[in-house]
């Protein structure tokens, strides 16, 4: 078979590039150099130099102790992918995994089992347009590589089982009002908007966005870093449990299937749980084009009215209701409509039920498809 890889498979080629050099130093770990501790600080850095060959000079991998590498197995602390200032991008306390040093022989990366703890990623944007950090350092040369027959290491890379506990994600991406408000408008809205999320303001006077995500647990299998046949990565979530800055949610539980490439991520999350909400989440969200990302998003709800307080402050805190929602962007990626249906939401005395649509432009609220029923019709919520 000829195959070539594009540069959306070349992407992922980073993670092949540190499992590919992991699974060299295994081979070589059973000439007996792993014995002593001059020997794993020897073939750590083999490891790291064969690694960073793929990043062109753009960052570096750094181990900073590796406690035990041989037949199918390793322990390693400190490892982290950095920039060109030295500053990490990922970081990871602690990893302990177990590899199928047979696979090898097929170069295939078949990683049985790996454990990380203590998990930092801090993603950052200097400018729309430009790529994120962690992009930067993987992206690599992009123009399609010289075809080639068979299979080579780094083609098939998989894991069979993956733990994370503590795991923390930060991103910090350019915001700035839309163009249509000017003025006093446009001061109104830096200021709502700082109110409501997490504003940093440069000192050559642009606005950035901060996000974070605290990772508590996360449970997954089947996870396809590298398809042989060049299929989207993906695994199988079996459990997460964390919190989510803005909007502010705790997940309790969610699981389902995740898929993604280098500009797109595909959702099929079968069970998401809230403290007192239940659901499932369907759909795409794609970064593949200039200007706002794009969404469409398929949400099956049964929600505690306590857990979206977050939405408008007024809303009653007690009660339910239960939705289909449908969350995208418009032809005008700066419009976005949420469409629901079947609506039916209890709150004390009252009770609303029915369909209901609405499209957010950058100065517009526009409801349409009303068909609402209040009861009783003064709707005391």
């Amino acid at each position: 078979m000829t195959a070539s890889m594009s540069a959306r498979q070349k992407r992922f080629s980073w993670v092949a590039a540190i499992v590919t050099g992991l699974g060299s130093a295994l081979a070589l770990g059973y000439l007996g150099v792993t014995g002593t501790e001059a020997g794993r600080r020897w073939l750590s850095t083999k490891l790291v130099a064969g690694a960073n060959g793929v990043f062109g000079g753009r960052g570096a991998l750094r181990i900073e102790r590796l406690h035990e590498i041989g037949p199918g197995r390793v322990v390693a602390e400190g490892v982290s992918l950095v920039d060109t200032a030295g500053v990490a991008v990922v970081s990871v306390e602690r990893l302990e995994g177990t590899i199928d040093a047979r696979a090898l022989l097929r170069r295939a990366i078949h990683i049985q089992r790996v454990s990380l703890s203590g998990v930092t990623v801090t993603l950052r944007q200097e400018a729309t347009g430009r790529p994120w950090n962690l992009a930067y350092i993987i992206a690599g040369d992009t123009t399609p590589d010289v075809p080639h027959t068979g299979v080579r290491f780094g083609d098939d890379v998989r894991i069979d089982a993956l733990a994370i506990e503590r795991g923390q994600v930060t991103t910090r991406a350019p915001w700035a009002p839309h163009p249509v408000f000017t003025g006093s408008a446009r001061d109104s809205v830096i200021a709502v908007r700082d109110r409501l999320h997490d504003l940093e303001q440069s000192p050559d006077g642009r606005w950035f966005e901060r996000r974070r995500i605290d990772l508590e647990r996360v449970r997954a299998r089947e996870v396809v870093i590298v398809d042989v046949q060049k299929r989207p990565a993906s695994l199988q979530l079996d459990s997460l449990r964390g919190v989510l800055s803005d909007p502010p949610l705790p997940i309790r539980h969610a699981s389902g299937r995740i898929a993604w490439t280098s500009d797109s991520l595909q959702l099929d999350l079968r069970e998401v749980r809230l403290p007192d909400s239940r659901g499932t989440a369907t759909g795409t969200v794609a970064w593949d084009r200039p200007g706002p990302v794009r969404f469409d998003v398929r949400v099956e709800a049964d929600a505690g009215l306590a857990d979206l307080a977050w939405v408008w402050d007024v809303l009653p805190t007690e009660g339910r209701g239960r939705a289909s929602v449908r969350m995208r962007t418009l032809e005008d990626p700066f419009d976005a409509e949420y469409a629901l249906t079947g609506l039916d939401v209890v709150s004390g005395a009252s009770r609303v039920n029915g369909d209901i649509a609405i499209t957010v432009k950058p100065a517009d609220l526009l409801l349409h498809g009303v068909d609402l029923r209040f009861t009783p019709l003064r709707s005391e919520l």
